[in-house]
């Protein structure tokens, strides 16, 4: 059973945390969230530095793992008491650093 309001983390890190590498199905599986998480933010950002909206200081995809590698950390830091404050400066760090 959960405490309510205590963040529970996020499904896929979970099984990366817990399964992952051990669990060969569990594996493949997440592979394919990152990976399909990772083409889909590539997309936007292509888009978003053709209309200048974010840098082209570095690649699309780079900046697609930049921000795949905060929203898994967040969902685990999470688990364990995450300073809000100190998530949302981290964030607008990140954001900040997309900026064109």
């Amino acid at each position: 059973m959960s405490d309510v309001g205590v963040p529970q983390g996020c499904l896929v890190g979970n099984t990366t945390a817990e399964l992952v590498p051990q669990d060969t199905e569990a594996t493949e599986i997440v592979a394919r969230s990152y990976s399909r998480f990772t083409e889909i933010v590539t997309a936007a950002l292509e888009r978003a530095q053709a209309t200048g909206e974010v840098t082209d200081k570095a690649p699309p995809e780079a900046q697609a793992h930049m921000l795949l590698y905060l929203v898994q950390g967040l969902s685990l830091v999470s688990r364990a008491g995450l300073d809000r404050t100190a998530a949302l400066a981290a964030i607008d760090t990140a954001v900040d650093g997309l900026r064109a």
